[in-house]
C-alpha cells in the first residue's frame, strides 16, 4: 500500500457504534474464513437493498468487499433534491461522485469501527484487461476494501444521447470513459470496453476468492400500476448483474471455484409489504444518514457524503426491505421413498447434491454436480426438491441464457432421478408461462409438488402477477401452462401434497395469502381463496400439514418481521384458529417448519435465520414449547430446510456462506431439557 492516499477527516468527535440487531459478541467460529464480495452499480445501493447483510458480515470479522461499477454522477448537483433552491447549484459531476465515494467509505468506516472518521488508504491499481480502479482499505480493518471503477454516463445531447453502462452491456456502444474524481490516486479518464469490465471483476474474484457474491437484479419486474411496459429497476442495477454474473461465470471456469450468487431487488422494493424489522429498519437508517454526511460531522469541503438524500433516511422507501430476486425456498432438503435423505443447492449457477448413503446415518455422498454444463445456461439461486411415493425425486429451478443484444431467456427447467437410479437426468426446458421478450424475463420462482398419483405439479408467478401451473401428467408428458388466477401476487409459492394425496399451494399477495386446493385428490385446484392471516405477509410462507390433516401457514409479518403461525383444520374441521406469534423479528425470508407429531401449534418445529438461527418446538418439562440454542454459531445463506428423517425425527439442514451445507439431527440428549437439535454435521 505504500505511496497511496490516506482519507482521514482527524479531529471530529467520533459516533458511537450503531445499537443494532448485530451481537459482535457471538461466536462465529467460521466467519473469519468467509469472503464477501458485492458488485453494485452505485455507492448507496449496498446500504439500501443488501444491508445487514453487509454490516453482519464485517461485525462477524468475515472479508468484505465491495466494486462500484459507476461513477454514479447522476445530476451533478450535490444539494438535497426536496430544496427548491437545488438547480441554483452549478453542476459538476466529479465533485458529486467523489462526495459519494467519500460517503460510502465513511458508512463502511462506522460499520467496522464505530467511526465514520476512521481512515482509509486508497491506491490505483490496474485490473486484468487494463482497466485502473481506485481501491480504497480500511487502515484499522484491512479485510474491509472498496474498489471504484467509476464508468460514467454519457451527456445527454442531441448528438450524443444516454449512454452508460447498460448500453455497454448490450454492444450499443463499444466503449465508455470513465470519470475521475477529486482527491482519487487515478487522475486520469480511461475508454474501456465491455471486455475489460468483465475481466476487470474476474481479476477481483480471483484476489478476494469470493465464498458469497451479491449483486443486484438481473431482470427486474415491471411497474404494475403503470400502463404499458415501464421496468421499475434502474438501468445500471440490472446491468451490473449482468456484468457479474459474466464475471462469476467466467472465474468459475477458469478456477472451478463455485461461490453462492445472490440478488437484491433494487428499487421493486417499494411494491411489496415491507419485510424488515425495526431493529435492522433503525441500523440501516444510521448508516445511510453517515453515507449522506447528514450524521453531524464537520464538513468544511461540503464533500463528506451523498447530500442529495437530505436529512431524514426514512423518507425513501427503499429502507424498509431487503429482498432477494429469487425469493429462496425451505424443502431443498427431501427424503426419498428408500428413506434417504438428499439435499440440493445452487452454487455458481450450478445445481449440487448431496445424500445418504444409509437412512438416518451421518454418510453422504457428494458434492455431486446436477447441471454438468452441457445444456448451458446458468442456473439461478432457487430450487425446489420433491419426491414421489414412486422414488422419482425431482428438481425444478430456473435457468438464465443471455441473449443477444444485452437480453436474456429464462426457462423453468425439471431434470429427474428415476426410481433406483445412481443419477439425475439432463434439464428438460418447461419453457415458461409468458413468451414476450421482456414478459418471460420475470417469471417467478418455482414450487413442485407430487400428488398422491405420482403427477409433478410446478408452480410459478407470471408477468401478469397471477398464478400459473404445468402438469406432468405421465413421465415426460406435460400439460400446457395453465392459469390459475390471483392478482399482485407476490413471488413465492409454495405447494403441498396432503396425506390423501391432494395439492394445496399457498402464495401471499399484498393483503394477505391465497390458498388454491384440490377438493379431491386428482381435481381441479379451487379459486384461490383469501386466509384471514391478521397481518400481511411479506414474503413466501411456508407450510406444513399434521397427523391429523390440519395445514399450519407459517409466515413473517409485515414491518415487524415476526413469525406467526395460522392453522388451518382439516376438510370439515370447522373454522381456522387466530394466528400465534411465534416471535423473531431479526431477520427476513421463510422459515423452516415441520409437524412431525401432535395436534397444537405448539408441536410445530420451525427454524429461522436472523442474526443467528433459532429454532422453536416442543420440549419436555418446558411447557409448550421451546428455543434450542444448539443451532448458534455459524454463518448461513438464505433460510434453512427442515424433513424428517427415516427414523421419523427431524433433520435440519443449512447452507454456508463458505458453500458447504450442514445438518443436524433432532435428539432426545441435547440441551440441559432432553430435547433439541445436536451439533452440525459438514457435508
Amino acid at each position: 500500500m505504500a505511496g497511496g492516499v490516506v482519507w482521514s477527516r482527524t479531529g471530529h468527535r467520533d459516533q458511537e457504534p450503531v445499537p443494532g440487531p448485530v451481537d459482535e459478541s457471538a461466536a462465529f467460529p467460521d466467519a473469519g474464513k468467509l469472503s464477501f464480495v458485492q458488485v453494485i452499480a452505485h455507492p448507496d445501493d449496498d446500504l439500501y437493498f443488501i444491508n445487514p447483510g453487509v454490516q453482519r458480515a464485517i461485525a462477524r470479522g468475515s472479508k468484505v468487499t465491495t466494486v462500484l461499477i459507476t461513477a454514479g454522477e447522476g445530476d451533478g448537483i450535490n444539494v438535497d433534491t426536496d430544496d427548491k433552491k437545488r438547480t441554483d447549484t452549478p453542476v459538476d459531476y466529479a465533485a458529486y461522485s467523489g462526495a459519494r465515494h467519500n460517503g460510502h467509505r465513511a458508512a463502511y468506516a462506522r460499520m467496522a469501527t464505530g467511526s465514520a472518521e476512521a481512515a482509509w488508504r486508497s491506491q490505483a491499481v490496474t485490473l486484468a484487461g487494463g482497466l485502473q480502479a481506485e481501491h480504497s482499505t480500511l487502515v484499522d480493518r484491512p479485510s474491509v476494501s472498496l474498489y471504484f471503477l467509476n464508468l460514467r454516463k454519457r451527456l445527454e445531447t442531441p448528438d450524443h444521447p444516454y449512454g452508460g453502462v447498460a448500453e455497454l452491456w448490450s454492444g450499443a456502444m463499444d466503449r465508455q470513459e470513465t470519470l475521475p474524481v477529486p482527491g482519487s490516486p487515478v487522475g486520469r479518464a480511461q475508454t474501456v470496453s465491455r471486455d475489460q469490465v468483465v475481466e476487470a471483476l474476474v481479476d477481483l474474484f480471483g484476489k478476494h476468492v469470493p465464498t458469497v457474491v451479491r449483486t443486484l437484479d438481473p431482470d427486474p419486474e415491471h411497474d404494475a400500476g403503470k400502463s404499458g411496459y415501464v421496468v421499475s429497476d434502474h438501468r445500471d442495477h440490472t446491468a451490473t448483474a449482468q456484468f457479474t454474473l459474466r464475471a462469476v461465470a467466467t472465474y468459475r471456469d477458469r478456477t472451478g471455484a463455485s461461490p453462492a450468487v445472490d440478488h437484491y431487488r433494487g428499487y421493486a422494493n417499494r411494491f411489496w409489504p415491507r419485510n424488515q424489522g425495526p431493529g435492522d429498519v433503525a441500523a440501516k437508517a444510521e448508516f445511510i444518514r453517515t453515507y449522506a454526511g447528514a450524521d453531524d460531522r464537520a464538513c468544511p469541503a461540503d464533500d463528506c457524503g451523498d447530500h442529495q438524500l437530505g436529512s431524514d433516511p426514512l423518507r425513501s422507501t427503499h429502507i424498509f426491505s431487503t429482498k432477494l430476486r429469487y425469493e429462496p425456498a425451505t424443502d431443498w432438503l427431501v427424503r426419498g421413498a428408500d428413506g434417504r435423505l438428499a439435499l440440493y443447492v445452487v452454487l455458481a449457477g450450478r445445481v449440487v447434491g448431496w445424500q445418504e448413503r444409509t437412512p438416518g446415518r451421518d454418510l453422504w455422498t457428494g458434492p455431486t454436480v446436477i447441471d454438468d454444463g452441457r445444456d448451458g445456461g446458468w442456473m439461478l439461486p432457487c430450487l425446489s426438491a420433491t419426491a414421489g411415493r414412486d422414488g422419482r425425486v425431482h428438481l425444478v429451478g430456473l435457468r438464465r441464457t443471455e441473449a443477444g443484444a444485452g437480453g436474456a431467456r429464462l426457462d423453468v427447467v425439471h431434470a429427474v432421478r428415476e426410481a433406483g437410479a445412481a443419477a439425475f437426468g439432463r434439464w428438460q426446458s418447461l419453457g415458461g408461462p409468458d413468451s414476450g421478450e421482456r414478459e418471460q424475463r420475470e417469471v417467478g420462482v418455482p414450487a413442485a409438488t407430487v400428488d398422491g398419483e405420482g403427477r409433478l405439479h410446478v408452480f410459478v408467478r407470471d408477468y401478469a402477477q397471477g398464478l400459473r401451473t404445468r402438469v406432468e401428467r405421465t413421465p415426460g408428458g406435460w400439460d400446457e401452462w395453465e392459469k390459475l388466477g390471483g392478482t399482485l401476487l407476490q413471488d413465492g409459492p409454495t405447494a403441498i401434497t396432503t396425506q390423501d394425496g391432494r395439492v394445496e399451494v399457498f402464495v401471499p399477495d399484498k393483503s394477505g395469502v391465497r390458498r388454491w386446493r384440490q377438493e379431491q385428490p386428482g381435481g381441479a385446484l379451487t379459486a384461490g381463496e383469501a386466509l384471514q392471516t391478521g397481518a400481511v405477509a411479506s414474503g413466501r410462507v411456508t407450510v406444513a400439514e399434521s397427523g391429523v390433516g390440519d395445514v399450519v401457514v407459517v409466515y413473517r409479518q409485515a414491518n415487524t418481521a415476526a413469525v406467526h403461525a395460522l392453522r388451518l383444520p382439516a376438510p370439515g374441521g370447522g373454522r381456522p384458529e387466530s394466528p400465534v406469534d411465534l416471535g423473531g423479528g431479526d431477520g427476513v425470508g421463510p422459515v423452516a417448519v415441520l409437524w412431525p407429531a401432535g395436534d397444537a401449534v405448539a408441536d410445530v418445529v420451525t427454524v429461522r435465520a436472523g442474526v443467528d438461527l433459532a429454532a422453536h418446538g416442543p420440549a419436555a418439562g418446558r411447557g409448550p414449547s421451546a428455543q434450542w440454542p444448539a443451532l448458534a454459531g455459524l454463518t448461513v445463506l438464505r433460510g434453512a430446510s427442515l424433513a424428517l428423517g427415516s427414523d421419523g425425527t427431524p433433520v435440519v439442514a443449512v447452507l454456508g456462506a463458505d458453500g458447504r451445507p450442514r445438518v443436524s439431527r433432532f435428539t432426545t440428549d441435547a440441551g440441559a431439557d432432553g430435547a433439541g437439535f445436536g451439533p452440525w454435521k459438514s457435508l
